[in-house]
């Protein structure tokens, strides 16, 4: 609920037949450095791209936490990848305003993949809760893999005597809380 600077990567069309496109909002998925996300040069960045060739506004949080933002990332925190990516929404449609002659058509996809489907999902449910459906535009959404219920799918899972495949993530989530 506090003022911070948050950072995001944004990709925009160039050299098309129009000015007005429509945006499409990518939540990332896991990753464990805080520079491995949209706003620089590496995979997440080039997937920002290459939603963008089409045709679209690609918008990519790079959740707080991570990027420009300082602090401790807090991992899959449903209410702080939404208001990364509903921010940064608004802050392109700011920027294409006052600083292109490119528009956003106004209507708004979201889309992500495992931390970042989780991240969608977060970003529906908490635009449809707040009544920003309309004003944002969300037209469609594909939470695609995501980790949306950790404590019903992983708590039998943790508590047995079995070894753990991927004791990384668990180790994530609790340092992040």
């Amino acid at each position: 609920g506090e003022p911070t600077v948050a950072s995001g990567g944004v990709a925009i069309p160039v050299a098309a037949a129009c000015n007005s496109f429509p945006m499409i909002a990518y939540c990332h998925g896991t990753v464990l450095r805080q520079l491995d996300v949209p706003s620089e040069e590496n995979l997440e960045g080039f997937l920002t791209k290459v939603l963008a060739s089409p045709g679209y506004i690609a918008v990519a949080p790079d959740y707080l936490g991570l990027g420009e933002n300082p602090g401790i990332h807090p991992y899959v925190h449903a209410e702080s990848e939404a208001t990364a990516t509903i921010d940064l929404i608004r802050a392109t449609r700011e920027f294409l305003e006052a600083e292109t002659d490119l528009q956003d058509n106004g209507e708004v996809m979201i889309t992500g993949y495992s931390q970042g489907g989780q991240g969608a999902m977060a970003t529906l449910e908490y635009a449809q809760e707040n009544g920003l459906i309309e004003e944002l535009g969300i037209i469609a959404g594909a939470p695609c893999s995501g980790p949306y219920d950790l404590s019903g799918s992983q708590a039998e899972v943790l508590l047995s005597d079995q070894p753990y495949s991927s004791p990384g993530y668990i180790i994530y989530l609790l340092i992040s809380y």
